[in-house]
């Protein structure tokens, strides 16, 4: 018998302090990848248990890039927090002032990179369902490939370009490895080349690559496009849509996938 792996931990360093904190079943929001176990044994060989096993995990996983993009949104809110604390409380012109302002200017940067990555990863575990369905003959069976092509394309007019900004995020040193590099990740300006390595502006993380410039936004809006994203992916496995994780805190994924996500 194939077992299906429980998740339900996380572990966080926060400010210097240790916090564990175990999430266990039946807790409000916790979700238990458990609950497939009983459709994982009924399928009629291991090998179509181990393949099925790789679709439900990749599944499973969307809704974790969901909340990672939630969470780089959230850091981003919150290093705009503490940056307000330290403009009331620290004197400018200090040491202190600067290495404070320069950590929170790094936070965001990095809720900007990771909210790129995590757009790609959606697009990738798109591409690894559906090429993984041909090994699936029951889950197969009651897939909608057309929902599935056209939640891609739904990622695409949502996060333009968004393979491109992975790549900005993803290679940085490479984008400077050499002046001719850094010229080929330039985009032209009215007086010459400009090439950024990757800042936040208003709630969007600005970059250039491959002479494209890049916007990733980070705030609540984008999080609903990404989740109703996911929520359409879900909808295209009506027979086990019920036995995935909730998306958009809790709603129903049927109620979710009624609205296509705007244009950005």
């Amino acid at each position: 018998m194939i077992r299906v792996c429980h998740e339900y931990a996380t572990f966080c360093r926060i400010w210097g302090v240790d916090m564990n904190y175990s999430f266990t079943r039946g807790m409000p929001g916790v979700y238990d990848i458990g609950v497939l176990q009983s459709f994982v044994n009924n399928l009629p060989t291991d090998e179509e248990q181990h393949h099925s096993m790789v679709v439900l995990l990749n599944l499973k996983n969307l809704n974790g890039y969901v909340n990672d993009y939630a969470s780089a949104i959230g850091l981003r809110r919150y290093a705009q927090t503490l940056r307000e604390e330290v403009l009331r409380t620290v004197p400018s012109g200090t040491l202190d002032f600067t290495n404070q302002m320069h950590m929170l200017k790094n936070w965001d940067e990095m809720a900007g990179r990771e909210a790129s990555m995590t757009v790609y990863h959606v697009g990738k575990t798109i591409e690894q369902i559906r090429g993984n369905l041909r090994f699936t003959e029951t889950i197969a069976a009651d897939a909608d490939v057309t929902i599935l092509r056209r939640a891609a394309s739904e990622l695409n007019r949502a996060f333009p370009d968004y393979d491109i900004a992975r790549n900005a995020a993803g290679h940085r040193a490479e984008a400077f490895a050499s002046l001719d590099r850094m010229k080929s990740n330039a985009i032209e300006v009215e007086d010459g080349q400009k090439l950024l390595i990757g800042n936040m502006e208003g709630d969007k993380y600005v970059t250039t690559f491959k002479k494209k410039l890049l916007k990733v936004p980070l705030n609540e809006e984008a999080r609903q496009r990404l989740n109703s994203v996911v929520a359409l992916i879900y909808s295209a496995f009506p027979k086990i849509v019920n036995m995935l994780p909730p998306l958009n805190f809790g709603v129903p994924v049927n109620e979710v996938a009624e609205t296509t996500p705007e244009k950005p």
